[in-house]
C-alpha cells in the first residue's frame, strides 16, 4: 500500500458509523450476556448477575465513546482523508477509551483496584471489540469497491453512447486506487502508453503536446481506451488513428507517424498490424 492511499471515502458517511456504533454496542451486549471472558481473573460473581447495571452499562459506555469518536472523525477529517495506518491508529484509541472507561465503571461499581485490572479490562476490550470492528472494515471496503465498479460501469455505458452517436468524449483517466487523475477529450489524446507499473498519456493541450504519467496498468484502462474509439497497436500502446500522419513500413516493423511536433514514431506489431491498417484506410 503507498504513502499517497487513503481510507475508503464510505468511512465518512453518517449513516455507516450509526450503524457501526449501534451493531457495535449490540454485539457487546449480547456478548456479555452470553459469555463473560476473564482471562484467568478472578472475576466477582456480581458480575454474572444479569440482573446487575453491569451489563448495560458497559454497553452504554461502549455507546458513547463511540458516537463522540466519530462524531470527532467526521468533523476533524471533513476536507483531509486519513491514511489507512492514521484510521488504524483511531481505531485503536478508540478501543483503548472503551476499556479505560469501562475498567473505571467495574472498580468502582465492584470497590477493587484500578490499575490491578485495567490490563485484564483492555485484553478484553480487544478480544470482543475486534470482531465487529474487522467486519466493519471489510463491509467499508466492499462498499468502496461496489461503488467504483458501478461508477465506471455508468461511465463506460456514457462513453459507448457518445461514441455510437458521434459525439467527442470525455475520458477519465484513474490510478490502481480508483482516483481520477486525468480528465481530457478523447480527440486531444495522441496515444496512451504502458511503461512498467505506470500508463502515460500523451495528449495535446491547447495546441502543445503533453503527457501525464499514472500509477497503474493498460490492463485496467483498455476498456475506457477502447470506448473512446483508440486502437491498440502494440501490447504497450493504444494510438489515436485521427493523430496518425501515415503507416510507414520499414524492414523490421510497421510504424505510426503522429502529426504533432515532438512525439516519437510508434510501433505497429504484426499481432495488431491488419487490424490497425484496415482501420486507418477507412478514415
Amino acid at each position: 500500500m503507498n504513502n499517497d492511499s487513503r481510507i475508503p471515502q464510505s468511512v465518512y458517511r453518517l449513516k455507516n458509523n450509526i450503524v457501526f456504533g449501534v451493531g457495535t454496542t449490540l454485539f457487546v451486549f449480547l456478548f456479555a450476556v452470553i459469555y463473560t471472558p476473564t482471562f484467568g481473573f478472578d472475576t466477582p460473581d456480581t458480575w454474572y448477575a444479569h440482573s446487575s447495571l453491569t451489563i448495560p452499562v458497559t454497553a452504554v459506555i461502549v455507546a458513547a465513546v463511540i458516537a463522540v469518536s466519530r462524531m470527532l472523525l467526521l468533523l476533524t477529517t471533513r476536507r483531509l482523508r486519513l491514511r489507512p495506518l492514521e484510521y488504524l491508529v483511531w481505531q485503536v484509541g478508540e478501543v483503548a477509551v472503551i476499556g479505560i472507561f469501562a475498567n473505571l465503571f467495574v472498580s468502582i461499581f465492584f470497590r477493587l483496584n484500578y490499575f490491578r485490572m485495567l490490563p485484564t479490562a483492555l485484553l478484553i476490550a480487544v478480544a470482543i471489540l475486534a470482531f465487529p470492528y474487522i467486519v466493519y472494515w471489510l463491509f467499508i471496503e466492499l462498499s468502496d469497491r461496489t461503488a467504483q465498479l458501478v461508477a465506471t460501469t455508468i461511465e463506460l455505458a456514457e462513453l459507448q453512447q457518445s461514441a455510437t452517436t458521434g459525439e467527442g468524449v470525455t475520458m477519465r483517466f484513474a490510478d490502481e486506487k480508483g482516483v481520477v487523475r486525468l480528465v481530457v477529450g478523447s480527440a486531444n489524446v495522441i496515444a496512451v502508453e504502458s511503461s512498467g507499473n505506470y500508463v502515460t498519456i500523451t495528449y495535446d493541450s491547447s495546441g502543445q503536446v503533453a503527457r501525464f504519467s499514472l500509477r497503474n496498468s493498460l490492463k485496467n484502462v483498455e476498456d475506457l481506451c477502447r470506448v473512446a474509439s483508440l486502437v491498440r497497436c502494440h501490447r504497450s500502446y493504444f494510438i489515436n488513428l485521427r493523430r496518425v500522419k501515415l503507416l510507414r513500413k520499414d524492414s523490421d516493423a510497421i510504424y505510426a507517424e503522429i502529426d504533432a511536433p515532438g512525439v516519437a514514431d510508434i510501433p505497429v506489431s504484426k499481432t495488431y498490424s491488419a487490424e490497425v491498417v484496415k482501420l486507418f484506410g477507412a478514415l
